[in-house]
């Protein structure tokens, strides 16, 4: 097969598959009619965090709520840890389990209700080395933002479920 055929079918191949509703991990569609988000949280980090969350998925952010299409309440995030296995022979952790959990609604300023309070959790797994703690602690910082992350794809997975159906209703 020539080089112009083989370039040919993997142009045609990128072309298609948008259309089949793959996307490239990381790339959110945010539904129409909203252009700009608003984050609001019970304390400043958890904004911030948020906030730039939806900075890097590309979301356009709003610096108030007035000037916000949808406002994105994050009422409570909660990361928990616990043990999964342990050396027999040591006693020693050797794995845990990280569970992530936050509680969320979304609303447009005019306060209509574009999602119900809902609560989204993201369970992930690591193997725990004793003789390497710093590489730990950044791993679990690194899965943690992963996990966050998967929540936001999944709000926005939501969210344009809901305009979806809102539309098919109107």
């Amino acid at each position: 097969m020539s080089f112009r055929m083989r370039a040919l079918g993997l142009i045609l191949l990128y072309l298609t598959l948008p259309a089949c509703g793959y996307h490239l991990r990381g790339s959110v569609e945010i539904p129409e009619g909203i252009s700009a988000v608003h984050v609001k949280a019970p304390n400043r980090s958890l904004e911030r965090a948020w906030k730039e969350e939806l900075g890097i998925m590309g979301i356009p952010m709003a610096a108030t709520a007035e000037e916000a299409d949808a406002i994105l309440s994050v009422d409570n995030e909660t990361f928990d840890r616990r043990v999964l296995s342990v050396d027999a022979d040591s006693g020693k952790v050797t794995e845990y389990e990280l569970a992530y959990t936050v509680q969320f609604s979304m609303r447009r300023p005019d306060t209509s209700e574009l999602l119900a309070p809902q609560t989204v959790t993201r369970i992930r797994s690591y193997t725990f080395n004793p003789d390497t703690v710093l590489g730990n602690e950044r791993e679990q910082q690194l899965l943690h933002r992963e996990m966050r992350e998967d929540a936001l794809r999944q709000i926005l997975v939501r969210l344009s479920a809901a305009a979806a159906a809102a539309k098919r209703s109107n």
